[in-house]
């Protein structure tokens, strides 16, 4: 959990402005995130 939001930040940063693209990302990571746990 708290990795997540260290990462969060740092994600934003990297992704691309498009906010479908952006989407997406978030929705892969947060799926990415659950599975870890």
């Amino acid at each position: 959990m708290a990795l997540a939001a260290t990462m969060r930040p740092l994600v934003s940063l990297a992704l691309p402005e498009k906010g479908a693209a952006r989407l997406a990302t978030q929705l892969l990571l947060a799926i990415a995130g659950t599975l870890l746990l």
